[in-house]
């Protein structure tokens, strides 16, 4: 009897505790009904500070009461908590709409990278190609802000110096400590010899050395206190050539057929190169060529032969230089480059199968040893790795491995190595689209693996 009674007495207080609960919960659910009534009321109304206070103290939210505070927060011009609130709408609902409010809300914060995640996974979700223009055309737009902020640090390849100094023909006649450093390829000990002297020269070949290491306004800055000195005139007008008058290249195109400096014609040819004036460029090489044959001359006239489409000319070109030059290493890169570009395999391999005897322990035979792999089926990045090993400064190995690559980490590690070693506007433009592209597809991949399985 009495064992009955305490089972009736746990009957009656578990009876009490659920009904208890259920009380609470009812009420609960109450509150919570009645305080999104009373927010839809106030964000109807338009008065979107109130439905903020309201909305915002609802426990568990659902995804109207999300939608509803980001958008208040939005139109009260809080559009970081508006962010907050919109990223818990997209985790229940990926709609293209909700992703491309985020989008703008993240351009109005300057939050571009993100921005550009935004329509990359759009271009993942809508198949018709629409944002996936738009990804393209915002990614470039970003990059160009990220260039123009690009702070340049450390030294540059021993082959940017080697490639720039080997246009400055007059150094051939200089008898100066300066030109043995330079022709011994000793860049960083001519870098601190010309930088504690006031000759014009040692000034020009300083204000050289800033421009080639990608320090152009300290270039500039120098050039400019030498411009007494001719060759730091004429390297003033291809640097700032966008900035030239239409009076200055005038007087360029006047002085073509008397100048005979060979340096001169030199940058005044790449300066028509710029400006798009194919026969001044033309005319400025010829006269080159004329006064001082030389690979630089004949890399020139290749260059501007294969851009204009004369294909059979440059291929003659690239054969008679070859003949008079054949161990210039920056003649047998462009020939190979053309090669490629032209799809005349055989000869492609014929130059390079001598080249590799010749410069084995040069990084750019191993491009075109990686390029000739690829050509084969059979991609051998380790190609890529020894030209890094190499010369670890040089840009265009870490380009070509890092596209190499499947794991999208280490593929953004090695981006983030040939920003460090990009020197020209062009490279680290180049480098910040690949890095944000490939920095985006892992974020992606991490918030929306969904999306790669399909």
């Amino acid at each position: 009897m009495k064992k009955k009674k305490e089972i009736a007495i746990l009957g009656v207080v578990a009876a009490v505790f659920v009904g208890y609960v259920a009380n609470k919960i009812i009420q609960k659910s109450s509150k919570r009904s009645s305080l999104k009534a009373q927010g839809i009321v106030y964000y109807n109304e338009g008065d979107y500070k109130k439905a903020i206070e309201v909305l915002s103290n609802i426990k568990d939210p659902d995804y109207k009461i999300y939608l509803m505070l980001s958008d208040s927060n939005q139109k009260t011009g809080d559009f970081s908590n508006a962010l907050i609130y919109l990223n818990k709408c997209i985790k229940m609902n990926r709609s293209t709409d909700l992703i491309l409010k985020r989008h703008e809300i993240h351009k109005i914060l300057d939050l571009g990278y993100e921005a550009f995640k935004d329509l990359f996974v759009l271009s993942m979700i809508e198949k018709n190609g629409v944002y996936k223009e738009s990804a393209s055309s915002f990614l470039k737009k970003y990059s160009a802000n990220k260039t123009k902020a690009h702070k340049i640090t450390g030294w540059a390849s021993d082959i940017n110096f080697s490639d720039f100094f080997e246009n400055l023909f007059f150094l051939c006649d200089q008898q100066d400590p300066s030109v043995v450093f330079i022709n011994s390829k000793e860049y960083k000990k001519c870098y601190d010899f010309v930088s504690s002297s006031g000759e014009p020269l040692h000034q020009f070949l300083l204000g050289c050395f800033n421009f080639v290491n990608g320090n152009i306004g300290e270039g500039i800055r120098i050039l400019e206190k030498t411009q007494d000195f001719p060759y730091s005139r004429i390297l003033l007008k291809y640097i700032r050539v966008k900035r030239l008058t239409a009076t200055e290249i005038e007087d360029l195109k006047k002085s073509i057929k008397t100048q005979e400096d060979p340096t001169i014609l030199y940058f005044m040819s790449k300066i028509f190169e710029i400006t798009n004036d194919v026969s001044c460029q033309d005319e400025c090489l010829d006269g080159l060529l004329k006064i001082q044959p030389s690979p630089v001359g004949f890399n020139a006239k290749i260059i501007r032969l294969f851009k204009q489409g004369h294909h059979e000319e440059a291929s003659k070109l690239i054969n008679e230089s070859l003949a008079r030059y054949p161990d210039n290493i920056n003649l047998i890169c462009i020939s190979l480059e053309y090669f490629m570009a032209a799809k005349e395999i055989e000869n492609f391999r014929t130059i390079l199968q001598k080249a590799e005897g010749a410069f084995k322990d040069d990084p750019r035979i191993c491009l075109f040893q990686f390029m000739e792999s690829e050509l084969d089926g059979k991609p051998k990045p380790e190609f890529l790795r020894k030209a890094i090993e190499l010369d670890d400064k040089y840009f265009k190995p870490y380009i070509y491995l890092g596209n190499s690559l499947s794991d999208g980490h280490e593929c953004a590690r090695i981006f983030r190595k040939a920003l460090e070693c990009a020197r020209t506007h062009d490279e680290i433009f180049t480098a910040y689209q690949l890095l944000t592209v490939v920095e985006a597809q892992n974020d992606i991949f991490n918030e929306h693996p969904d999306l790669f399985s399909k």
